[in-house]
């Protein structure tokens, strides 16, 4: 029997395009006009990959759908997910959670190690920062899960552990991850507290957490929980 998957959440301050991770997560509407300024910079890196991916019929930004793009030497990402987000003007917070868990499944599929999220650069000033990050690390808790505990060892590939990264360029905004995140670590009671004195932004789920319980396929702290119910 293999452990259920362990998966380990923090922020990162970062440039998006030169950061070098397994999977690089970022969001697409389908009624987008045009690019935004990440997914702008990141087609002109890759030589016009997401125009010419898009123009193909290949990927348009559905709800629930995502396309894989290889990086090269000028992304530091060795991938870049593109995840379809809907119609913008039909987003709501369902819609960054659903995301993240599109993302964080294809990853433990692809058996990434890391996986970065820039998945809320799409949404602009739509919804409050804070409310994003949460939402982006429940899903990414419920998408992780892969119902394969009693698979035996031998016809189970996917890797025990996944670590994801709410990555943004500015310091501001890693500061109000970092409160939503560290606000659900350290708000719990005394005897509750495995993370205390934890450096900020690193919030994990590790075997040396008490009183663990199964939730979306990984172990969250009881008091964690009621915060997202």
């Amino acid at each position: 029997m293999k452990d259920i998957i362990n998966v380990k959440l923090k922020t990162q301050t970062v440039d998006f395009i030169s950061y070098k991770t397994d999977i690089l997560a970022v969001g697409l509407f389908s009624d987008a006009r045009e690019f935004d300024k990440l997914n702008k910079e990141l087609n002109k890196k890759l030589d016009g990959a997401f125009k010419r991916l898009m123009g193909l019929g290949d990927f348009k930004g559905k709800e629930g759908t995502n396309a894989v793009v290889y990086g090269n030497n000028k992304t530091g990402a060795k991938r870049i997910l593109l995840v379809g987000l809907g119609e913008k003007k039909k987003a709501t917070m369902d819609t960054v959670r659903n995301a993240a868990a599109n993302a964080a499944k294809t990853s433990v599929e692809l058996k990434a190690k890391t996986m970065s999220s820039a998945l809320h650069a799409a949404f602009g000033r739509q919804f409050d920062l804070s409310a994003m990050a949460r939402a982006i690390g429940v899903g990414t808790y419920s998408g992780s899960y892969r119902y394969d505990e009693f698979i035996t060892e031998n016809e189970n590939g996917r890797l025990g552990s996944l670590t994801v990264e709410l990555i943004d360029r500015f310091g501001e905004n890693k500061r109000a991850q970092e409160r939503t995140l560290n606000r659900d670590c350290h708000r719990q009671s005394p005897k509750l507290r495995p993370n205390a004195g934890k450096p900020a932004g690193q919030c994990d789920n590790t075997r040396q957490n008490s009183r663990r319980r199964k939730r979306f396929g990984t172990r969250i702290e009881e008091t964690h929980l009621h915060r997202f119910r």
